[in-house]
């Protein structure tokens, strides 16, 4: 019986090591979001220039709050506050698969544990330079010139640094300048994280689905076994 019980924990504990390396490849492949429903991210604009950003003259700080990730796409809001305590709230999505987006800060999230090399989006020709530390913490380097890219249906001309949080791919200071090969918008900013609402030391490697998968397996070879044993304790009785 208990060689029994034994086979099948050893089962299911195969099963559990199968799941982690089938998600860990899948993830190696794809795309890695390191971002959940209700993380917060709070900046402070160090300067704003131009007519093309939602940024106006004047803006002091905005906080980003992420209200839904589903898959790839992540949904977010931004609280945008101003100097003369007025302020805008704007809703925004990023997809991480490709980089498309609606409303402002498209850059603003991106895939999480990039490495040098890695492209940011499917559909940019945005490639990470390197890997850096800033204020304690490992991000990813970015700098691109001269990059033309289909953002809402326009081609832009951009040039712009970026230190992106590798473990959750949130950006930790932005410069960025864009002018639009199509028409007169054109912009600059820069702004620095200043506050979070996650332990930047602790995020999960592997996605929440991978975990719900594993509590799945764990939850249904539990239940086989309790079934298991609750069928033995009824032979044993009508044996006796």
């Amino acid at each position: 019986m208990r060689r029994k019980h034994a086979s099948l924990w050893i089962g299911a504990l195969l099963s559990v090591l199968i799941v982690f390396a089938w998600f860990a490849l899948v993830q190696a492949q794809g795309v890695v979001v390191g971002v959940a429903d209700g993380n917060m991210f709070e900046y402070r604009m160090l300067s704003v220039t131009g007519n093309g950003t939602e940024f106006s003259p004047g803006a002091s700080n905005f906080t980003v709050d992420v209200y839904l990730v589903t898959g790839s796409l992540v949904r977010f809001q931004e609280d945008i506050r101003y100097q003369n305590s007025t302020e805008s709230i704007l809703t925004g999505s990023t997809d991480l698969s490709n980089g498309s987006s609606e409303g402002g800060l498209s850059w603003i999230i991106t895939p999480a544990n990039l490495e040098a090399g890695n492209p940011v989006y499917s559909t940019w020709n945005w490639i990470i330079n390197g890997t850096v530390i800033v204020d304690g913490r490992e991000t990813n380097y970015l700098s691109v010139k001269n990059a033309y890219l289909n953002n809402s249906g326009q081609d832009v001309d951009v040039n712009a640094t970026l230190y992106c949080d590798q473990a959750t791919g949130a950006v930790v200071n932005a410069t960025v300048s864009v002018r639009s090969l199509s028409n007169s918008f054109q912009f600059a900013e820069s702004y620095k994280l200043i506050g979070e609402n996650l332990d930047w030391t602790s995020t999960p490697e592997f996605s929440p689905i991978v975990l719900e998968a594993t509590m799945a397996i764990l939850t249904a070879c539990a239940a086989v076994a309790g079934n298991r044993h609750a069928k033995l304790r009824h032979l044993k009785r009508k044996l006796a």
